[in-house]
């Protein structure tokens, strides 16, 4: 999929762009957008520093939490720097940046709306979907059980 079908797809997620030591984070339900800039990137690659990038990706994602359990599907656009392409390693550098600013699912895309991480999201959705399945199955038990007794 492309990044448009997955925003159009996920209406919560956040979207950041990924420049030279620069990140913009576009927030489409509420038509927000924030920049922010610190030195993480590498004359060679799009992450140099993955502290400063993980505190920065970090900072954007909270700014536009309202509620500690709405945490986000982070989708992560590399605009600059993938002419020769993203290493799997910087792929995977990318998605643990997402992963810790708190967010359930993040897939990474390049500067033109191509998913590097192709199956993320649809393995994402098939176990949020099983927990779902196994929350109802424990309550319909749950309430059998509970009424039987009485």
């Amino acid at each position: 999929m492309t990044l448009q079908q997955d925003l159009a797809l996920h209406a919560n997620a956040r979207l950041v762009q990924v420049y030279i030591d620069r990140m913009v984070l576009i927030y489409p339900e509420k038509s927000q957008q924030i920049t922010m800039s610190a030195q993480f990137s590498h004359p060679r690659s799009s992450l140099g520093d993955y502290f400063v990038a993980e505190s920065l990706v970090s900072n954007l994602v909270h700014q536009t939490i309202s509620n500690a359990l709405t945490v986000p599907y982070l989708f992560i656009q590399i605009m600059e720097r993938t002419e020769a392409g993203l290493t799997l390693v910087e792929i995977r550098a990318w998605q643990e940046l997402g992963l810790s600013s708190g967010a359930r699912v993040v897939a990474i895309y390049d500067e033109m709306g191509n998913s590097l991480t192709s199956d993320n999201l649809a393995l994402a959705q098939k176990a949020q979907t099983k927990l779902y399945i196994w929350i109802v199955v424990f309550i319909v038990i749950s309430l059998t059980l509970y009424l039987y007794q009485s």
